[in-house]
Order: structure tokens, then sequence, then C-alpha cells
């Protein structure tokens, strides 16, 4: 595939050419060079109609960078809150994320959909839609056996290609036609890639993916062409995008919870995937790639769980995915985080109340449609990192200036048709009346 950069060259030197045999042709010969210049020009057009927004950080000026917000769904959600509808829907945000374990979802073998028809009824109460994450974990069902009561964390149960297709299809096609019309308003695949078949080789982790994601988009697309399908979740976008070059100054990331954190460098991001066993290394950037680009014919909306120290850090993932798109031609498709949050270290409410407004802004100014914020709440029994990012605490009490900072960048930002950043502290966001809101920081 070629870059824009390549397109506009190719169109120029085209073109001339063309001009210079122009002015030695006859008449006869004119009219189908001056066809061939219109098409010639036609290499011209994806590098003018680009994106105004530079893809990498220091290639342009920030104040032309204008983006437009694909509205096929809201722009904001939680994520981890349960049905907590009563004290969510007052912040203003549109939607629940709710993760759906496969083994989890038969009583006595048999699909079972009460817990879920309760959920949705509550969630139509406060007004509220809804997302599904299906995963397809199931120790008889899947490929990947595992034992349900000896996994601490249902999100350790790894996900895998079911043995019987067919049975997995009809268990989507059964969810999708049970709640199209009860407020479902997107179904994602599966959950993070790092649990889709660890203990498989790539190629076959390849392979089955996109099996999985072709399967599940067809049937969900069969029983509801408007469904919104969002892809497999994508992680490791910051060492990623800084391994390729996407960022303007190191990068500040989580070390644990003891440590602290450390600042990154490119040639440091570098020296960390040369240091993994080769596997590992290769998985991690092979299923990524495999998803945005082999995948894309299989979804509406690309997921990318984002969470970080650095508030522009979502800027360069969306930059680093913006570019696959360009150079592998792809195009129409939405960008969202169906888990996003921060920061981790170091650590205070106040930093996290300027991290809720500033990295969602600059989120959305980078090409981020919908973000779903992580966690609402949290068990006790996950890391404290992830507990003090929760904007309701382990007494069940909300944060108030956590959620009270949400809320506003809520109200700010609800579904914006378009966003502008002026400079690094600056948006102008247009709502779906018209109205233009000038948002600081």
């Amino acid at each position: 595939m070629f870059s824009q950069f390549d397109f506009f060259i190719r169109g120029i030197y085209y073109t001339l050419m063309i001009h210079v045999n122009l002015c030695r042709s006859n008449s006869r010969q004119k009219l189908r060079h001056w066809i061939a210049i219109i098409t010639s020009l036609l290499w011209i057009v994806p590098f003018a109609l680009a994106d105004t927004c530079p893809t990498l950080v220091n290639a342009g000026d920030l104040s032309n960078c204008k983006r437009e917000r694909d509205s096929r769904l809201p722009s904001s959600g939680l994520h981890a809150a349960g049905k907590d509808f009563a004290r969510t829907a007052p912040t203003g945000t549109s939607y629940h994320r709710l993760i759906i374990q496969w083994y989890q979802a038969y009583k006595d073998g048999v699909l079972n959909t009460d817990w879920l028809d309760h959920y949705f009824d509550e969630a139509n109460r406060y007004g509220m839609k809804v997302i599904l994450s299906l995963r397809a974990n199931h120790p008889q069902k899947s490929s990947t056996t595992f034992d349900p009561s000896a996994a601490e964390k249902t999100y350790q149960t790894p996900d895998s290609l079911p043995h019987d297709l067919n049975e997995w299809t009809s268990y989507v096609k059964q969810i999708v036609q049970r709640y199209s019309d009860e407020g479902l308003i997107a179904v994602a695949v599966l959950n993070e890639l790092p649990q889709f078949e660890k203990n498989k080789i790539l190629p076959e982790r390849k392979k089955d993916l996109l099996t999985m994601m072709k399967a599940t988009y067809e049937t969900i697309k069969a029983v509801n062409p408007r469904m919104i399908v969002i892809s497999p979740a994508t992680t490791g976008g910051h060492t990623l995008a800084l391994k390729e070059g996407f960022n303007e100054r190191g990068w500040i990331y989580v070390g644990n919870d003891t440590k602290g954190y450390q600042q990154l460098t490119q040639a440091d991001a570098k020296k960390l995937y040369a240091k993994r066993k080769p596997r590992e290394s290769e998985s991690e950037i092979g299923l990524f790639e495999t998803v945005v680009i082999d995948g894309a014919p299989y979804y509406d909306f690309l997921d990318t769980h984002l969470r970080s120290d650095f508030a522009e850090d979502p800027r360069f993932v969306a930059n680093f995915i913006r570019h696959l798109w360009q150079v592998n031609g792809i195009q129409g498709k939405g960008l969202m985080a169906l888990e996003f949050g921060g920061p981790f270290h170091p650590y205070s409410e106040e930093a996290q109340v300027y991290m809720i407004r500033a990295a969602q802004m600059v989120a959305y100014s980078a090409g981020f449609d919908a973000i779903t914020w992580a966690p609402w709440y949290i068990e006790k029994k996950q890391a404290l990192k992830y507990q003090r990012n929760a904007l309701v605490d382990q007494n069940n009490r909300l944060k108030p200036d956590l959620v009270e900072a949400f809320k506003t960048l809520v109200t700010e930002t609800k579904n914006f048709t378009m966003v502008k950043r002026l400079d690094l502290q600056n948006f102008v966001f247009t709502l779906p009346d018209g109205s233009k809101h000038k948002v600081m920081i």
C-alpha cells in the first residue's frame, strides 16, 4: 500500500508527464491526454482530502487541526458500573459497558437471560444504553480449557476459538435478537487480545482470531445490520506507538504499585521489545496488526484500551492507529476505548481530576470517537492502582471531586460533532445543536 505522500508525489509526476505529452500531441491525442490528466488527478484526491491533523506529532500546527466525530456511538460511557444506573445517569454519560463471560451465561446447560433481562430493564428505567462485550471463554465449548473455580478473576480465563463455531454464533444471535430493541447499541467481540489463545503459536492465534471476528460480525449484521460491532480490544498501544516513533518526548509509564513510574524513550521501547522472548514480542505486535489491519472488514469501531499517567498518551496511540489505517487504505472506521483511565503513579485525586478532563479532551481531539471511563467501581481484590482510579470508593461512596470532574466534562463535550484543538490547553467542541464551546484543560 502507498502512503498519502506517495499518492501525492505519483499524482504530480503523472500529471506532469501527461502535460508534456499533451504539448506534442494532435487534437485526437489531446482528447485522450485530457482524459488521462483527469484520471491521474485521482491519485492526488486522497492527499487533498487527508485529515488536517498531523499524524506524527511534530509534523504540523495543532491550530489547523479539526476533527469530526463518528457519531454512530455516543461519546461517553462507563466501565465496571454494574447496575448502578441511579448514580451514573445523573453524570450525563450515555452507556454502561458490560462484559459477559460465556461460561456464566448458562444455567443447567441452557442459555439463561433472566439476569440480563433485569439489567436492561434497569438501564431503560434510567435512559441508559448498553454495550456488551461477549467473551468466548468456556471450559467445555472453547478450544482452550480451564477450571473456572480456580480462576482468581474472571478476566484471567482465556478466550479461544469454540469447538463448534455454530454454537457460538447461535449464542451471539440470541443475544442480539433479544436486546436489539432494548437499548443494546453495540457488541464487542471478545475482550483484550492477550487473553486470546495465549498458549498457541502466533500463526494459529491470528487465524483463529480472524475466524472469530468474521463469524461474529456476519452473525450480528445478519440479525441487525445497524448494530455496531466493536473489535477485540488492542492493548500495548503505548509501547508500540513509542517504538514506531509516535512520540515527542519521553513518556511516563507505570511500573507497579511498589516501583512507581519510569521514563521511557523510543530507544528504551526498542530495547524492551528486544529483551522479550521472540514469541511474546511477536504475538503482541502480530495480534495488534491482525486486528487493526486484517480484521478491518469485521469491525465498525476499533477498541484500544488505554490507561496511562500522561495526558498526551491518547494522542500518540490514536496517531499510530490512524497511520496504520491510512497506509493500508482503511476508511470509515470509528476509534474508541472501552477501558480508559489513569493516572497510576504518582497518584492523587487532584491529579486524577486533571486526567479526567485533560486525557479525554486530548483523546477526542486526536480521533477517539467514544471513551468509556474505567472504572466506576472496582472490587477490593483488584490491584490498588485500579481501586484508586475508581469514581466510587471501597465503601461504595462516590468520590465527589472525581464524579463532578467527570460530569462537567460530559456536559461540555457530550456527543460533540466536531472538535478543534487550538493549542496544548484549549479546545473548541461543536455540540449537536450547533453551539460551540471553548473548553480549557
